[in-house]
């Protein structure tokens, strides 16, 4: 029953009429305060049990009438027809349900005993109808008919296959099913009343506690009890109360007109509204579903797999429609059975044009794209979102809309806004025609083999712009665009440099320095040379930017101040680009906040580059803030499982690892992990990325096996890809790096034969990558060759690439200068080592340290100086420090390599180094037998005083 309060006669009358005498009065004290609307009604329901009608009786009294009439003892009710009732299972205003079982064997049944009696000719042809109608229909989606009959006491009862299930609503919710899984249900119930429909049958209560889902995940509809035969003469459930649930009720129910398949078609609607929705009430289903839930938080199911907004795009367009004509109040405008309903259903599934969308050649020319991804050039523009030709059409044609709507509505602003947005959707729909005309040569009935190639396609398409559009260079140079972004998808950089090129030329031709087409014209050749390496490519889109007006807020205008930022922070002009980067979020939130989906992406990619940006300037509380903003938009704007949010969430894990917040970082990179693994499958790029992360916090954290095992995933993912493919080279480092940790010398050298011609070969294209490279030679030769020669020549190599980075990156450079200082030690070359720890101090001196885990690594570095000085008091003191500055981290691969130094401080103090067994069983098992610092520990605990100093 509806949990809203009714507030007429007839919604309480009803209501009242689906529920037992003995449920009505305490109903009515929870749903009716009103005492002179409560007396109406008991009225009306005391006039309507006078009546003669055979179901118009009140149940239970006409059962203790019954049994009174005919002295039958009670025990003789828990017997029918040869089955034993267990329990009731359910109940209503027209029969109850119990569990049974049959006495001969075991098999359990569901008894429905009808509350009325067999003392008529029209009882009996009711019954004998019900039968007729339950026993003709066959499907694995209804539940069988098993038996029927009449008990002693002239009560009819139907014996069904019982289903062990639970409402389809229910099971949704329970399971938190996916608004595509909630449709997949939709159809299988679609499909069971089709079967109906097929027999002329209307089942005319159709809702969820009769659609049950069974253990196996499939819908169960249940109880035609009240079910109508269109071939009947006479409407035999046509007495007393009403043969529907109100909730679920067409208008036609309701003003008790005609019943036709329309009328089933209206309940699953209203059934298709609360499973996608959440709500089922009469005064959301004039309006589209994907309005309802961005209207209101109160509506939206929480158990849904989605967003509000996200679910808002799944619902808007095709589903908005079916919904709709599902939900009509006239009956002929609705689909005519739940066949066409199933089969528009179906459509939708499989990006086909349904029939309850309007016709147009756009729509129909979008879903055959959808449907043939990758075959012709309509995938190729539709399914991509850096593409996108169409559907930035049909935005800006929708933002010029509404633009001309609110210029109608300001005054003060009408003729400039007007103008603009005149303007703005003359040029969207000249485009979305062009792009439309590129695929008339790829219809449906076009044989594969004669389908064009993409390339083909585009080539075509470009040879006609001017010719066909050249009295109006704006959409001339829109189309251009479009061109470059088509031939950039497919590889084809030659062509999307020479149409960037014509496009430039062309603009410039036509327009001002200052008027948007040409700006924008220039930013995208600009952006097109800066990806092919020209140096002053960065300088020509600044001051393309710069023609901007300093109040333009545009989307586009916005997107290349974000563009120009995050380039600026990589060139080491941090500070302008955070003040661009900075600028974007108000006007990117303004517009996010009115619902504009390119603003919310746009606002999320710029949250993301301010936290690596605040990251390199070395700003890590507001680089974590930048990046949980981030995340946090990423999962509203895209919802919980999809690419973007995994990556917003990755991004959070890398930079949390960073400050040392390994228990949320992992938590993070694990969730990045698993939902782009779910996307892009197990060995997509994007997992592979993000296990990167995932084996730093391994290694960090001190277990280095788990570290190890990750990147060996990693690598096995890489197949056969070679150093050259984007990636490689880091991923491979990494690995080499973690196997020095656990002492696999010989598998680290392998990595790096691979990576090094490689490297070597354009050192310039890996300033990053080939000093890595080179420290772990120098890790190799140190402590597997003891070849101090080979240590030193690998370290000078290192650091030699890192002084030459422009700018130097000071922390990568005290990262190999600490590298080059334990290389130096472990062979003896103790003058080497003293030069480069000298070098190291006027690296960090003065400069702050907030990287935890350089800040951890000088500390260490120091206290072995010091321990090897003899200074132990300031090894004491440095070792304390360490300590407080990991806090309650453990395990910790540092605070392994701390508790290692106070053991060889006990040593030279000439106490016991008893280091604790549990630890070092602890210690071998993260890092493995052959790990340097495992086998120091080993020497310390063996009494060896002398022991190589811990890495």
């Amino acid at each position: 029953m509806s949990t809203d309060q009714p507030s007429s006669l007839r919604e309480l009358y009803d209501q009242l009429c689906d529920l037992p005498d003995a449920a009505r009065g305490a109903w009515l004290d929870e749903h009716c305060p009103d005492a002179d609307l409560r007396e109406r009604v008991e009225r009306l329901l005391r006039a309507q049990a006078r009546t003669f009608d055979p179901l118009a009786v009140a149940p239970q009294e006409r059962l203790a009438a019954l049994a009174a009439a005919v002295a039958l003892p009670p025990a003789m009710l828990r017997q029918i027809g040869g089955f034993t009732l267990i329990r009731p299972v359910g109940q209503g205003g027209m029969a109850t349900v119990y569990l049974a079982e049959r006495s001969d064997f075991e098999q359990r049944v569901a008894v429905k005993l009808l509350h009325r009696t067999i003392l008529s000719d029209l009882d009996r042809k009711l019954f004998e109808r019900e039968r007729r109608v339950l026993a003709s229909l066959e499907h694995p989606g209804i539940a069988r008919l098993i038996d029927g009959g009449i008990t002693e006491a002239l009560q009819p009862f139907l014996v069904m296959e019982f289903i062990e299930g639970e409402p389809i609503t229910d099971h949704a919710r329970r399971l938190r099913l996916s608004p595509a899984a909630r449709v997949g249900l939709l159809i299988e119930v679609c499909d069971a009343v089709a079967v109906a429909h097929a027999q002329l049958i209307v089942h005319r209560d159709l809702k969820p506690s009769n659609v049950l889902v069974g253990k196996d995940g499939r819908c169960k509809l249940l109880d035609f009890g009240v079910a109508k035969v269109l071939a009947d003469e006479v409407d035999l459930t046509g007495h007393g109360c009403a043969g529907y649930t109100p909730d679920y009720a067409a208008p036609e129910q309701r003003l008790g007109r005609s019943i036709s398949t329309a009328t089933d078609v209206y309940a699953l609607g209203v059934m298709a509204l609360e499973l996608l929705v959440g709500s089922r009430r009469v005064e959301l289903r004039s309006q589209p579903a994907s309005q309802t839930v961005l209207q209101s938080t109160e509506q939206f199911d929480p158990s849904l797999a989605l967003t509000q907004r996200g679910l808002a795009r799944f619902l808007r367009g095709d589903l908005d429609n079916v919904l709709r004509k599902c939900l009509e109040e006239e009956p002929h405008r609705r689909y005519q059975g739940a066949q066409a309903l199933a089969d528009d259903l179906r459509r939708f599934q499989a990006q086909q044009p349904v029939n309850a969308h309007p016709p147009s050649r756009w729509y129909l020319a979008r879903k055959f794209a959808l449907r043939h991804r990758g075959g012709v050039i309509l995938t190729a523009l539709l399914s991509m979102a850096t593409l996108a030709s169409l559907v930035l059409a049909l935005w800006l044609g929708g933002q010029a809309r509404e633009q001309a709507r609110r210029a109608e509505e300001s005054a003060a602003r009408a003729r400039s806004e007007g103008a603009r947005a005149q303007a703005a959707l003359r040029v969207s729909e000249e485009v979305q025609e062009f792009l439309i005309g590129m695929f008339d040569q790829a219809v449906p009935t076009t044989p594969q083999a004669q389908q064009p190639s993409i390339k083909d396609l585009v080539l075509r398409a470009e040879s006609r712009i001017e010719p066909d559009l050249g009295a109006q260079p704006e959409v001339v140079v829109e189309l251009y665009r479009r061109m470059v972004q088509v031939y950039n998808v497919i590889g084809a950089d030659v062509d999307a440099e020479r149409v960037s090129r014509q496009a430039l030329r062309f603009a410039q031709a036509h327009f001002a320095p200052e008027a948007p087409p040409r700006r924008i014209a220039e930013f995208g050749d600009a952006m097109l040379r800066l990806r092919q390496g020209d140096s002053d490519a960065l300088t020509d889109m600044e001051a393309a930017l710069a023609l901007a007006p300093l109040g333009d807020v545009s989307i586009e205008v916005l997107a290349q101040r974000v563009q120009v930022g995050v380039l600026l922070t990589q060139r080491s002009r941090e500070q302008e680009g955070l003040a661009l980067l900075e600028g974007t979020l108000a006007p990117l939130r303004a517009v996010c906040g009115a619902g504009e989906a390119e603003s919310c992406q746009l606002l999320t990619t710029a949250l993301n580059n301010l936290g690596v940006a605040y990251f390199n300037v070395r700003d890590y509380a507001k680089a974590r803030e930048n990046a949980a903003a981030a995340a946090e938009s990423a999962r509203i704007e895209y919802g919980d499982d999809h690419r973007e949010t995994a990556k917003a969430i990755g991004n959070l894990g890398m930079i949390e690892s960073y400050l040392g917040e390994y228990a949320s970082a992992m938590q993070h990179t694990q969730r990045s992990i698993a939902l782009l693994e779910k996307i892009e499958g197990p060995q997509g790029v994007g997992a592979s990325a993000m296990r990167q992360t995932l084996a730093n916090l391994y290694g960090a954290s001190g277990r280095k096996q788990d570290a190890v095992r990750v990147h060996e995933k990693v690598i096995a993912d890489l197949g056969d890809k070679g150093p050259q493919v984007p990636g490689v080279s880091v991923y491979r480092i990494n690995y080499a790096k973690e196997l020095l940790q656990v002492g696999r010398y010989d598998d680290a050298a392998a990595q790096a034969a691979i990576l090094r011609p490689f490297l070597e070969a354009n050192p310039a294209a890996n300033s990053s990558n080939l000093p890595r490279l080179f420290e772990v030679l120098a890790v190799i030769a140190a402590e597997r060759d003891h070849d101090a020669s080979a240590a030193k020549a690998a370290s000078e190599a290192a650091i030699a690439l890192r002084h030459k980075q422009k700018p130097v990156r000071t922390l990568e450079l005290a990262s190999t200068l600490l590298i080059a200082h334990q290389a130096a030690r472990d062979t003896g070359a103790t003058a080497q080592a003293e030069a480069w720890l000298a070098d190291l101090h006027r690296v960090l001196d003065g400069q702050p340290q907030p990287l935890p885990n350089l800040r951890r690594g000088w500390l260490l570095r120091q206290a072995e100086v010091a321990i090897a000085a003899d200074h132990l008091k300031d090894a004491r003191d440095l070792l304390e420090a360490l300590e407080k500055d990991l806090g309650g981290e453990t395990p910790n691969a540092m605070r392994d390599a701390a508790q290692l130094l106070w053991a060889r401080i006990d040593v030279a103090e000439g106490k016991s180094a008893a280091l604790d067994a549990v630890w070092l069983a602890d210690l071998k098992s993260r890092w493995g037998a052959q790990a340097s610092i495992v086998r120091q520990a080993n020497a310390l605990q063996a009494g060896a005083a002398d022991a190589v100093p811990a890495r």
